[in-house]
């Protein structure tokens, strides 16, 4: 997919300002993957998934791509803490949709990156959009990234 430097311009704007919702500062305390926040992960997701979309030869809906890719983890707790949050990486992708469908105006195929990005360990909820294929791919790859990279100090994306 070609895009115009005006569109690009567009799409940064707008998952700049989605990064700056009062609702995700909670994310940049929450840990995961390691040594990343939750903040940090979805934005990385996210630039990711944008990256892939610009380069492939696929229509993606980008402001859907952009939505859907910054709630994917938005479940707003600690997960590391023992015994409180049983199977958490099935159960995250279910509570991030309800938490997204609270605080914002999320359409289907927004609300099916969600709850299918933990594809293929939640193996009955299957990406069924080019959008939720594109995110699932970026969340393995980056959070293969953040599990196997040398720990550093832990700063929040801007």
């Amino acid at each position: 997919m070609k895009i115009s430097k005006q569109e690009k311009t567009y799409y940064q704007k707008k998952f700049n300002d989605l990064k700056k919702d009062e609702r995700f500062f909670e994310m940049k305390t929450i840990v995961h993957h390691r040594h990343s926040t939750t903040y940090n992960h979805v934005c990385k997701v996210g630039e990711q998934s944008l990256k892939w979309a610009y380069k492939l030869p696929f229509k993606f809906n980008i402001d859907d791509l952009i939505l859907g890719s910054m709630l994917h983890d938005f479940y707003l707790y600690d997960h590391n803490i023992k015994h409180r949050y049983k199977h958490h990486w099935l159960r995250h992708p279910r509570i991030s949709l309800k938490n997204a469908q609270t605080y914002f105006n999320i359409n289907h195929r927004v609300a099916g990156i969600i709850v299918n990005h933990m594809w293929p360990l939640t193996f009955l909820h299957i990406p069924k959009s080019k959008e939720a294929w594109l995110v699932c791919l970026a969340d393995k790859y980056i959070a293969i990234k953040e599990c196997f990279r040398k720990k550093h100090k832990r700063k929040n994306i801007n």
